[in-house]
């Protein structure tokens, strides 16, 4: 993939990327690393596939656009303009290698790449899944149901009780975040523990560590949301191109975010777990 890449500062630079996907962020393992004032350790992926090139969002701190749009996961046309931060990269195409037997049936082909660029038609075929039913029985996706209860959290202690709960709370939280990389439940699981942690905090007067707390629930509850979506997105794009392999991993995980959770939606994920370990895989004992 080519990239145009403008950083805020003016510097203009083109990158070439021997990748079907690309890593764009901060961290040492980025195909296109950013400042780490402008952008997280993992920011935008920009994937190419033989429907087009897609750009997902890792970070929505701060939110990435797309010509000037902020997207989860989005279609990629040729020039199109992606935003981190204050830099700007344009994505120009993706070079793809021609097979040994492409190259040998076609002998006269001036050089052995193709350029492939993003179809808005095929790429948005990933949504048609909503509130659709397709011939392969795919039903349409029910409800989903919000992974948090709604209302304000509150404290059941005062005082210094208040403070030592709120210490304990704000231990467990950031235990269950450590391991939200490794199990997505724990990072749902934090988000309440660490909102009774801030009440608790401000119900002990201490509004500045209530504070400081708040923002970091607040970030993380942004993030898990923004990942359960790019699950979800997914999980609809594999049915639509009838990708069981991919399907089955997506309600898997799906199913681990809404752990404990009563809805339609938690039974309809079950079901097609049922389903697809049945007819594509059987279940590990």
């Amino acid at each position: 993939m080519r990239f145009k890449i403008r950083h805020g500062d003016g510097r203009f630079e083109e990158l070439v990327v021997e990748s079907e996907q690309v890593i764009i962020g901060s961290g040492a393992h980025c195909e296109i690393r950013l400042p780490p004032e402008q952008a997280r350790v993992e920011h935008v992926i920009v994937r190419a596939s033989a429907a087009g090139i897609r750009a997902i969002a890792r970070s929505l701190d701060p939110a990435p656009t797309l010509n000037g749009v902020d997207f989860v996961d989005a279609p990629i046309l040729d020039g199109s303009v992606l935003r981190v931060g204050a830099v700007e990269l344009e994505v120009a195409g993706l070079v793809l290698s021609a097979g040994p037997e492409q190259a040998k049936n076609n002998p006269n082909a001036p050089r052995p790449f193709v350029l492939v660029f993003a179809l808005a038609g095929l790429a948005a075929c990933a949504m048609m899944i909503l509130g659709q039913r397709s011939s392969g029985g795919v039903t349409a996706e029910p409800k989903v149901p919000d992974l948090w209860t709604a209302g304000e959290a509150t404290c059941p202690e005062g005082g210094a009780q208040a403070q030592a709960l709120a210490r304990t709370k704000l231990a467990a939280a950031d235990g269950k975040r450590e391991r939200a990389p490794f199990h997505v439940q724990d990072g749902v699981a934090a988000v309440p523990l660490y909102q009774v942690a801030v009440a608790c905090f401000r119900a002990s007067g201490d509004e500045p560590t209530a504070n400081e707390i708040a923002s970091d629930g607040q970030k993380l509850k942004r993030e898990v949301a923004l990942e359960f979506r790019i699950h979800r997105v997914r999980l609809q794009h594999a049915f639509t191109v009838k990708d069981w392999k991919t399907a089955q991993r997506e309600v898997k995980v799906l199913l681990a975010y809404t752990e404990g959770l009563k809805a339609e939606y938690v039974t309809w994920l079950s079901n097609w777990d049922r389903k697809l370990e049945l007819e594509y895989g059987k279940k590990k004992s």
